[in-house]
């Protein structure tokens, strides 16, 4: 809603709506919003916290009403323009080296699988050897961290040494973290750095969806470069399958 559809809907007027979100000690309705959206992708909504001894299936609904929450407020979380730098320096990179450690290597290698039709990537887990390769980079390759925290100290010096090879980043890690402020581009939610049972989920899942936004949009500029080099990348697993079972052929156990 603008601000005049919401001082409509509450009956009061626009100025009252403004004065409302500075008695909050915000800036205005804008950063009210977000504050707002950033509540709904935390809360558990309908289903409730989880609880000892919930089932399965209890589970599962929980679950899927946060991530669902978190999802349908994610558009406003996250900075357009920093996606939007952090897509167009990935497009351009010769080449990406994606560094995480813990966690965070899962979203590197689920970047660096979505990268198969846009550019040359590399996972790097070990701190000597991605400061080795980062010493062999050139300003045509771009580096890409993940940190839940944003606070790492070994992931900081990666990226000063990628500083002194002129090679940019990009971060995908909180807002107004050390790591975010270091960065080229950073792209990023705020989400809260604890250890609720839900909040690994919900992060991995944001997370992921960050990286199917950007690397789509990338394939979106230039779809039939992105489908060739996925059918290039597909053709090295040609004969490694089984052949599926044709109709009415008896499956061995």
């Amino acid at each position: 809603m603008s601000t005049a559809e919401l001082a409509a809907a509450a009956g009061v007027s626009d100025p009252t709506v403004v004065r409302f979100a500075r008695s909050l000690g915000l800036d205005g309705v804008s950063e009210l919003k977000l504050r707002l959206a950033a509540d709904i992708a935390r809360a558990p909504l309908r289903a409730g916290p989880l609880e000892p001894g919930d089932g399965v299936g209890t589970v599962m609904r929980k679950l899927a009403v946060m991530v669902v929450a978190s999802l349908s407020a994610l558009p406003d979380l996250v900075d357009h323009e920093a996606a939007a730098m952090a897509a167009q320096l990935l497009a351009q990179a010769r080449s990406a080296i994606i560094v995480g450690f813990g966690a965070s290597v899962v979203d590197a290698m689920d970047l660096s699988q979505r990268l198969l039709g846009v550019t040359a990537s590399v996972v790097e887990t070990d701190m000597f050897h991605m400061l080795q390769r980062l010493y062999l980079c050139t300003p045509e390759d771009v580096l890409v961290v993940f940190s839940h925290s944003g606070r790492l100290l070994d992931l900081l010096e990666v990226m000063a040494t990628a500083e002194k090879t002129g090679v940019s980043t990009v971060a995908f890690g909180p807002p107004g973290s050390p790591i975010a402020a270091r960065a080229t581009c950073s792209i990023g939610l705020d989400l809260p750095d604890d250890t609720d049972l839900a909040n690994p989920s919900l992060t991995r899942i944001t997370t992921a969806m960050l990286i199917e936004s950007v690397v789509t949009t990338i394939e979106m500029q230039n779809p039939e470069k992105a489908g060739r080099r996925r059918e290039l990348a597909q053709s090295a697993l040609v004969g490694r399958r089984t052949r599926p079972p044709g109709r009415g052929a008896k499956r061995a156990d």
